[in-house]
This record gives C-alpha cells, sequence and structure tokens, in this order.
C-alpha cells in the first residue's frame, strides 16, 4: 500500500515517479488486488466545495496522483514532497499501463464518453497492444447499475473510465465495493482525445508544460470557466497557505484554516 498525504484538504499519494506507481499497479495486476486510482487537478479544488461526496470519495481510493505541474509544484512547495506529474494521457501513465497489461495479457474494459468514442479508442488500443484482451467498450450514458452489471459479468483485470469528475470517481468507488478485483483507472477527456487520429499534443507544448494553454485555445468554450475562474480556489489556496507558513504557523493550524474557508464558501 503507497501512503497517502493532505494536499490543502485533498488526498494525494506519496508516489513520485511513474515508475513507482507502475510497480504498485503491476504488484496488483499479479496478485488481482483492487486497487482504484484517480487524478487531481486545480479543478478538482473547486470540486470539493460544491461536492464533498466528491472529496470524501478520493480519501478512499487507493491512489490519488497529481495530474498537472501546478499540483505537483504546490505538493513540493507545501508539503515537500518531490513528486512527478502523473496523468493517464499519452504523456504520462497511459502508455506504461497499457504496456504491462499487454506484457501480462491482462484484460481490460473501456467505459466512457460519447456513443463510439470508447469503441474507437479501443480499436486504437488494439493496433498497438494486441495481447490485451479487449473485453468490450461502453459509452458513459447509462445508468451505473448497467455499467456495474455490465463490469461484473465481464471480470476485467482493468477498466479504464471517462465520465468527468465527480461520476467517474464514484463510479469506480461503486465497482470497487461491489467487489471489483482489478485495477481501474479515471482518465477524464482522455478517450477524447485518444479516439482521434493525429497526437493531440504537439511535442513542444509537453516540453515546456503548456497543456492547459493549449486545451484552453482548443477548447475555449468549454475550459474557459474552468481554468479562468474556477481555478482561482486552487491558487488562492497555495497563497494562503504559504503565507500562513511564511507567518511561522504550524501546518494543523494552516488545516483549521482551511476548513473554516471551505465551510464558509459551502454554506
Amino acid at each position: 500500500m503507497i501512503a497517502k498525504d493532505s494536499l490543502l484538504g485533498l488526498p494525494i499519494s506519496q508516489a513520485n515517479t511513474v515508475e513507482h506507481t507502475l510497480r504498485h499497479i503491476k504488484t496488483c495486476l499479479a496478485e488481482r488486488q483492487s486497487c482504484i486510482v484517480s487524478f487531481i487537478n486545480p479543478h478538482s479544488f473547486h470540486l470539493r466545495l460544491h461536492d464533498q461526496a466528491y472529496a470524501n470519495a478520493l480519501w478512499h481510493f487507493d491512489l490519488v496522483l497529481p495530474d498537472g505541474i501546478g499540483v505537483a509544484m504546490a505538493a513540493g512547495w507545501i508539503n515537500h514532497a518531490d513528486i512527478e506529474r502523473q496523468s493517464f494521457d499519452e504523456t504520462s501513465l497511459f502508455h506504461p499501463v497499457l504496456n504491462q497489461l499487454n506484457l501480462m495479457k491482462k484484460s481490460v474494459c473501456i467505459i466512457g464518453s460519447k456513443p463510439g468514442v470508447a469503441d474507437r479508442a479501443s480499436q486504437k488500443m488494439r493496433k498497438i497492444y494486441g495481447d490485451i484482451d479487449y473485453l468490450g467498450a461502453m459509452d458513459g450514458y447509462h445508468t451505473f447499475d448497467e455499467i456495474a452489471d455490465w463490469v461484473a459479468a465481464r471480470s476485467p483485470d482493468a477498466v479504464i473510465v471517462g465520465m468527468g469528475a465527480p461520476l467517474q470517481e464514484s463510479l469506480l468507488l461503486r465497482l470497487k465495493q461491489q467487489g471489483f478485483k482489478g485495477v481501474g483507472f479515471t482518465c477524464g477527456g482522455f478517450l477524447d482525445q485518444y479516439s482521434i487520429e493525429t497526437q493531440y499534443y504537439p511535442a513542444w507544448i509537453n516540453r515546456y508544460e503548456l497543456r492547459w494553454l493549449y486545451r484552453l485555445l482548443k477548447e475555449p468554450s468549454r475550459l474557459w470557466r474552468r481554468y479562468l475562474i474556477e481555478y482561482r480556489t486552487f491558487m488562492v489556496d497555495v497563497v494562503f497557505a504559504l503565507g500562513a507558513r511564511l507567518l511561522g504557523r504550524r501546518r494543523e493550524e494552516g488545516h483549521l484554516w482551511l476548513a473554516r474557508r471551505y465551510a464558509r464558501m459551502g454554506s
């Protein structure tokens, strides 16, 4: 088990690198242990203001990883954690995880997005990782009961769920509570990105950690509010946490302040 720390009230696992995470995933696959994995980005800290169930659910995940260079940097500044950005996409965990499933000849179910997207993503994966047993793809426009029954009937070694937070976290937690013995990953909008023919991010965008800006320019109508307004919650919390440290407050006092702030904003 990999321990979790608290970053501004949300969990973050002490899995410092992709290699560290992958070793844990490999063990869980080999021993058929349940392991559900999700990711937090600046938007996650805004979500918790309006959905305490989402924040609580994250603490029940086996791995919660920093999706975004900003979260990884905040973990370093606030928690003194040497941790790298990890995301379920082609720039991070996707290919290492799929390669491991391929080497171990494991099975996978893919869930999420609009009708047809998960199928196209599955077909693209099959061309590269042909030794994986693809047990099926299902769009995200089904009830949790329907999806849970569909997964239980197939009993895959892994599931990849791209439904957006907090739905994808709720679904994976439900699968685990209903006895799913495999590895599950949330992936946000990755299935949409992966299902297209070309590489989503240009190489130079990845090199300079500008994925957020590229997505904003590519999908302004969908993302402008999230990036330009809702991300301010995260930035304000980071600034106040660092300010509290400069003023000599103990970390515990900082968390009490944060709890009071969220209580006021959520009322």
